[in-house]
Order: C-alpha cells, then structure tokens, then sequence
C-alpha cells in the first residue's frame, strides 16, 4: 500500500495460485511463505552442496593418486588454502580455516 493509502497490486492484477505453508506477520503486514520457493530453495542448496562434494571428492582422490591437479583441483586448493610454506626441510600448508598441515621432507 502506498503512502496515501493506495492498494499496490503486485503479479499484474492477476491472482496468484500457489501452496501456501506459513503467513508471517512483521509490524502491519503480512507475507505469505509458498512451498514452491521454499522448495526450489531447498532444492538449489542441495545441488550446490552436491557439486562441492563431488568436487572435494574428486580433489582427494587426486591427491591420494598423486595424479596432476586439474583447474578444478586448483581452484579447490586457491579456496582453501592460506599459504604453503616451503623450506629445507619440509613443506607447511596453512589453510584458511586455521589448520596447518606440515610434512618433512625424508
């Protein structure tokens, strides 16, 4: 509603056919939560979470392999990684997160 007390129509005038699962009040107004969004959220969530576990899966089994790393594997490691340390006699990896991961050279 505008300020002058003007209804503001919103979806073209047109109803809207949903599944409504909550109506929240803030202050005078009120939203109405539909299943469909929430779903569609809940959904792109759940991709996003499965493609970086594919992609953090994928990083360990190279490492484990010792196989090349790939652009992906690189640009896991630029994600997650603060700084490598390397010295005479072994190498440190610092990651964001605030783990340090050392291994001396033999």
């Amino acid at each position: 509603m505008k300020e002058d007390g003007e209804k503001v129509y919103r979806n073209g005038h047109h109803h809207y056919v949903v599944e409504p699962i909550a109506l929240v009040f803030n202050e005078d107004n009120y939203y109405m939560q539909e299943l469909e969004a929430q779903q569609a959220e809940l959904q792109t969530t759940e991709n996003c979470y499965a493609e970086v576990k594919l992609w953090l899966d994928t990083f360990a089994e190279h490492i484990k392999s010792g196989a090349i790393m790939n652009t992906d594997d690189s640009m896991i490691m630029k994600q997650l990684v603060e700084q490598i340390i390397v010295t005479d006699d072994g190498i440190e990896v610092h990651f964001k997160c605030g783990i340090v991961a050392s291994h001396e050279y033999l």
